[in-house]
């Protein structure tokens, strides 16, 4: 093991963090009464999914971590699985889910999610309406181990083992690591986040014992493709097959890595602050109110002011769809763009797309040049090359302003650039160049009716909205580094 501080003995390092992850605990465990209150709405959805008796349900399951007792006190869900017979087909899959979710939440304000199907989402208010809780009616299949037809097929099956398998004590430490995920921003497997899901946290949790143990294996990570399994499944060629950064193999599927879902990004974050924490132990690495510490945007922002120049955004609307399908979108989206912008020589340092308000997207880039010069120089040949210098001339010399014989030996010529504006550039090339910026074909229609590409200034980031997308994207991770001190 890694010596992250050598001040401080390892028995007085482990209590320290003991003192800490106690704290922790008192602050994010679930009371008593909210259990009991979200027992009963549990108890009178699913009697109510019982008395609609609809032939194709034949069960109702409750998963997620309110059936295994490792949810969070400020962010607490109840996740209902209706179980349809596997024959039943897609079209009947999904009108069964959404008839039945709406129904048995229809005192619950319920609105349509989407994930591989539809589903109904609903919430209801506790402790005076100062808090919400989720409640979901998903629809899966009722099969066997194995045999999936749906992704959320599996939930069952994770419930039941992890219900088997953890101790009470190790409930609770699922919950200290969600909310050590949570305050370093890597809780989560959607694609907005691409970090770790609850499912994850409590996997680690079995292998590894404890919320201590996992953060120092974690921190231990020396190299991509690290393999955690349960049951020790055989290394050989996993990271051949799986291809990412770390691999955690689902103790319910041997064939699926739960690892994928997690970007090489949220991974080095979670390396990076394990190693940090057992460094320097805070509470501050935990999410402990269920909400973003409260910052002083205009004093961090000054700080970075003569960067805003420098950033270019690309801001649109889109038409209504499931969170992972516009994410994805947006995501590739903002790499094409990134490349086309490398390509062109302004430079792309730093990029990330963002959803805010009903169904509005913005896309920054770091820019190290918003505006090139009117020419560049381009290399040519070796004189000894004496086919390609006369091919080089031939080709050059009527568009160039000047070619030269450098000291190296070689042809150069300066010529003059077709494109020395960043937005410029970005405006013709989605409106006239659409295949050759790689956009997504699902987000085409949603740029023909509109879009707005500009360059920030100190005027337009005001507003706190606009303020938070800027902190976030170029000082979010600083407070990682801060707690290093």
């Amino acid at each position: 093991m890694k010596n992250y501080n050598s001040k401080i003995k390892p028995d007085a390092k482990n209590l320290e963090i003991d003192i800490i992850t106690d704290k922790v605990l008192k602050k994010i465990k679930p009371s008593l009464r909210d259990f009991k209150k979200l027992k009963s709405i549990e108890n009178k959805i699913k009697n109510d999914i019982y008395s609609y008796k609809i032939p194709q349900i034949v069960d109702i399951k409750t998963g997620g971590s309110f059936a295994k007792d490792t949810n969070l006190k400020k962010d607490m869900d109840i996740d209902i699985f209706i179980l349809i017979d596997k024959n039943t087909n897609d079209r009947d899959f999904e009108k069964i889910a959404l008839d039945v979710g709406f129904k048995c939440l229809k005192n619950y304000h319920p609105i349509i999610r989407y994930s591989e199907h539809p589903y109904v989402e609903g919430y209801v208010f506790l402790n005076n309406n100062k808090e919400y809780v989720r409640l979901n009616v998903v629809p899966c299949y009722k099969v066997e181990q194995g045999q999936w037809k749906s992704s959320a097929d599996r939930s069952q099956y994770h419930t039941e083992y992890m219900k088997k398998m953890l101790t009470f004590e190790q409930k609770n430490q699922i919950r200290i690591l969600k909310a050590f995920l949570k305050g370093i921003g890597i809780y989560g497997a959607e694609l907005s986040i691409a970090g770790l899901s609850g499912y994850v946290t409590e996997v680690l949790v079995l292998k590894y014992g404890d919320f201590k143990s996992v953060i120092k294996n974690i921190a231990m990570m020396e190299k991509k493709g690290k393999v955690i399994s349960i049951d020790n499944t055989s290394n050989n060629n996993l990271f051949e097959k799986f291809q990412s950064p770390i691999i955690i193999i689902d103790p319910v599927d041997s064939n699926r890595n739960l690892g994928t879902a997690i970007s090489s990004e949220s991974l080095s974050k979670f390396i990076f602050n394990a190693r940090a924490f057992l460094k320097n132990p805070s509470i501050k690495f935990f999410s402990i109110n269920g909400k973003k510490d409260k910052r002083n945007y205009d004093k961090n922002l000054e700080k970075v002011s003569d960067l805003l120049q420098y950033i270019l955004v690309l801001e649109f609307k889109y038409k209504k769809r499931s969170a992972d399908i516009i994410w994805g979108q947006l995501k590739k989206l903002t790499l094409s763009i990134a490349r086309q912008l490398n390509d062109k020589e302004f430079e792309a340092i730093k990029s990330q797309c963002y959803v805010y308000n009903p169904n509005s997207a913005k896309i920054l880039f770091l820019l190290k040049f918003i505006k090139l010069s009117s020419f560049f120089k381009k290399t040519g040949p070796s004189i000894f090359m004496e086919k390609e210098v006369f091919q080089f001339v031939e080709k050059n010399k009527e568009k160039s302003f000047i070619i030269w014989i450098g000291e190296d030996m070689k042809l150069l010529c300066l010529k003059k650039r077709n494109i020395i504006n960043a937005i410029e550039f970005l405006e013709r090339s989605i409106r006239f160049e659409k295949n050759n910026l790689g956009i997504p074909k699902g987000l085409l229609n949603d740029l023909d009716r509109g879009f707005k590409i500009y360059k920030l200034n100190k005027n337009k980031v005001k507003n706190v909205h606009s303020q938070r997308i800027i902190y976030d994207f170029l000082l979010k991770d600083m407070s990682f580094f801060e707690s290093t001190d």
